[in-house]
């Protein structure tokens, strides 16, 4: 049982953390009278995650994102069960961080930036922003298979790595979409702010990112250890019962 839960609960935990850490660099910047701004809220991104997938890789993997998750079931690292109690987990803490973060900051602080809620910027169409989200979330979910799933990766630079890909990738999409690449991160801010408009654009990019990454590694020479049975075949069980019973 402890093998379960408490992978779970390091999921939970990191994404709190993560969802607290960057909701409050957004408010933290009005605050500052905008002295943050993106290179600070990249550099925050850098930071927290680095600390967290160090922090947490050795019990969950350090995934603190769905769209991580979801790389993952793809390239065959986790089952469909593991995977679904991790995106329930990274939700319920990033609700949660959502929540702190409005309670810890005056309204005069979050409500300028929808408590850092991913908004698309003027000029981006919401299919450019689907497919910038998507482009960019394949990009960090790419280096974060490749940086943690290949033993000629040494384990003490990855987490910098994968950290230093959150952090460019943020810096370059975050004023054209905001930058969620993270399914949890976009809610939790949302649930926090009350603003859900165009929040479909954080889900459906991203999690095609994500489905997309662990092909663009194999393509690219990287080494994802691939599972005894497809993903899609997992999805397929699940889609269709009877296919499961009759292939025994």
């Amino acid at each position: 049982m402890e093998k379960t839960y408490r992978p779970v609960l390091t999921e939970m935990i990191a994404s709190f953390i993560f969802v607290l850490t960057v909701t409050g660099a957004f408010s933290a910047d009005v605050m500052s009278g905008g002295n943050i701004g993106w290179v600070g809220i990249a550099l925050a991104n850098v930071f927290v995650f680095t600390a967290l997938l160090t922090f947490t890789m050795h019990s969950s993997g350090g995934h603190i994102s769905p769209a991580v998750t979801i790389g993952h079931f793809f390239a065959g690292r986790i089952g469909i069960q593991t995977a679904m109690f991790y995106i329930a987990a990274q939700l319920v803490g990033a609700l949660v961080a959502g929540l702190v973060t409005r309670g810890m900051f005056p309204a005069s602080a979050w409500e300028p930036v929808l408590l850092g809620t991913p908004v698309v910027g003027s000029g981006v169409s919401t299919i450019g922003a689907v497919l910038i989200e998507l482009l960019f979330t394949c990009i960090f979910v790419a280096c974060f298979l490749a940086c943690m799933s290949d033993e000629r990766i040494s384990k003490n630079a990855a987490p910098w790595a994968v950290g230093c890909a959150l952090g460019f990738c943020t810096l370059v999409a975050g004023p054209l979409t905001g930058a969620a690449l993270n399914p949890a991160r976009s809610f939790g801010a949302a649930a926090g702010s009350g603003y859900w408009t165009d929040q479909w654009v954080y889900w459906v990019g991203p999690i095609l990112g994500a489905i997309v990454a662990p092909y663009l590694v194999r393509l690219a020479g990287g080494k994802v250890t691939k599972a005894a049975s497809s993903p899609w075949a997992e999805l397929s069980h699940i889609i269709r019962p009877e296919a499961k019973v009759g292939a025994r």
